[in-house]
């Protein structure tokens, strides 16, 4: 993105340059290891904040999640959002609307969907405790747990955001198809590309104080 830069610098007038970059600084004359603090970046679209933060992006679409929720999730455990558990063919779909809106998942809780037909064929249920709904059964696999490490989370208040978010969110996907979890107590584990029980439970990555009215 080209980005026009007004940059009076110490003690002269304000002139225009104009970058190639979005990230870099301008070559308004001042040494690079000066702070611009009078340097303002304005792109095609608007200012260019380079503070912004990934939490700062989201911060007035708490409705926008919750609409998402709705449409995709088999249940929800407890009134944030986490345990977001989305049926194993409609996860995709999930991921591919958070990221198009700018939404991160930092982690994936496991649960075993203990249907009627899974529990003849596949042994249901695996885990423990879990809601009840309206396909089935849900049950935790509280030994499991997979989540995003510190500088996943880091880069996302980088410069490109949306960038960071849509790698995060592949990387969250690749451990899902790829999963097998740890041993159970009797020895056995789940993979996800063979187990049709073994199902996600979504994290997203929002403000500690959103808070989700449970439906």
């Amino acid at each position: 993105m080209e980005v026009s830069w007004a940059c009076p610098g110490p003690g002269r007038p304000g002139r225009a340059i104009r970058s190639k970059s979005s990230a870099g600084l301008p070559a308004c004359g001042l040494s690079a290891s000066i702070p611009h603090a009078e340097c303002v970046g304005v792109g095609y679209f608007g200012v260019a904040d380079w503070s912004m933060k990934y939490l700062d992006t989201i911060a007035e679409r708490q409705i926008e999640l919750d609409r998402l929720v709705e449409t995709y999730a088999a249940a929800v455990v407890g009134n944030g959002y986490i345990d977001i558990i989305v049926p194993r063919e409609r996860y995709m779909d999930f991921f591919e609307e958070l990221t198009k809106s700018g939404f991160a998942v930092e982690a994936v809780s496991w649960w075993c969907h203990a249907t009627e037909e899974n529990k003849r064929s596949l042994g249901c249920p695996h885990g423990y405790g879990g809601p009840m709904t309206s396909i089935g059964w849900f049950s935790e696999l509280s030994h499991d747990f997979d989540e995003a490490t510190d500088e996943d989370t880091q880069r996302l208040d980088g410069v490109d955001i949306r960038s960071e978010v849509r790698r995060l969110n592949d990387r969250m996907i690749a451990i899902i198809q790829n999963k097998e979890i740890l041993k159970m107590a009797n020895g056995r584990s789940l993979k996800f590309s063979a187990d049709g029980c073994l199902t996600p439970g979504i994290w997203v990555r929002v403000p500690e104080n959103w808070m989700r009215e449970r439906a």
